[in-house]
C-alpha cells in the first residue's frame, strides 16, 4: 500500500537526494584517481615494452655485424690455397754433407786486413766468457750432479768448453735431432772425436752455471 508523503517526508527526501549527489561526486573523484593510476601504470608498461623492443633490435644488429665480420677475411693468408695433407708427397733425397772445415784453436792466427789486425773469434768470445765463468760452470755442474745422488764423473774446464762449443755448432747447423750429430753417415767428426754422445746428454742434464735453489 502506497504511503502518502507529507511535507516532512518530502524535505527528508530532498535532503537525502543532496547527500546522494555528494556521494556521487566523491565516487567521481575516486574514479579519476584510479584512472590516473591505471594510465600511469599503462604508460610505464608501454615504456618498458618500447625499451625491450629497442634492446632486442640492438642485439640483432650486433649479431648481424658479427656475422659480417666473420665472413670478411682478416688476413691475406685466408686467400691462400692450402694443400690437403693427403696430397702431400714426400721424396727421398740424400742428406747434404756440411763439410765443416774446423781448425784447432791454437792453429788459428790473427788476420791482417789492410793495416788492422783482426783477432780470431775465440778472442772475442773470451771477452764475454772468461775462465772464471767456466770454472763456475764446472763447480755448480758437479755440485748439482752430486746432489742428485747419481753416478757421476766430475767435469773440468776443458770438457765444459768443448760442451759449449758443440752447442754453438748445433745452433749453426740445426739438425732436427741431437743424436744425428753423432751419426757416422753424416760425418760430423767434430762431435764424434771430441765427446761421447752419452756423456754429452749427461752434461746437458746436470749443467748449471749458478747454485740451484
Amino acid at each position: 500500500m502506497n504511503k502518502i508523503l507529507n511535507d516532512f517526508d518530502i524535505v527528508e527526501m530532498l535532503n537525502g537526494y543532496d547527500s546522494e549527489l555528494d556521494a556521487l561526486d566523491s565516487d567521481d573523484e575516486n574514479g579519476n584517481e584510479l584512472d590516473a593510476r591505471v594510465e600511469k601504470e599503462f604508460n610505464a608498461e608501454h615504456l618498458e615494452e618500447v625499451e625491450l623492443d629497442q634492446f632486442e633490435e640492438n642485439v640483432n644488429n650486433i649479431e648481424q655485424v658479427n656475422e659480417n665480420d666473420l665472413s670478411t677475411p682478416h688476413s691475406p693468408i685466408d686467400n691462400l690455397k692450402l694443400t690437403e695433407k693427403k696430397d702431400i708427397k714426400w721424396q727421398r733425397s740424400p742428406f747434404p754433407n756440411l763439410n765443416l772445415n774446423l781448425q784447432p784453436i791454437d792453429d788459428i792466427q790473427p788476420e791482417v786486413i789492410g793495416s788492422d789486425m783482426i783477432d780470431p773469434p775465440i778472442k772475442y768470445f773470451s771477452k764475454y766468457y772468461s775462465d772464471v765463468d767456466f770454472q763456475l760452470m764446472v763447480q755448480y755442474t758437479n755440485m748439482y750432479a752430486l746432489q742428485k745422488g747419481k753416478t757421476w764423473k766430475n767435469t773440468d774446464i776443458k770438457e765444459i768448453k768443448i760442451f759449449i762449443g758443440l752447442h754453438i755448432i748445433m745452433g749453426c747447423t740445426k739438425f732436427p735431432r741431437i743424436r744425428m750429430y753423432w751419426n757416422l753417415v753424416l760425418k760430423m767428426n767434430v762431435f764424434v772425436e771430441n765427446m761421447n754422445r752419452n756423456r754429452f746428454f749427461t752434461l746437458r742434464t746436470n749443467f748449471h752455471h749458478m747454485a740451484s735453489a
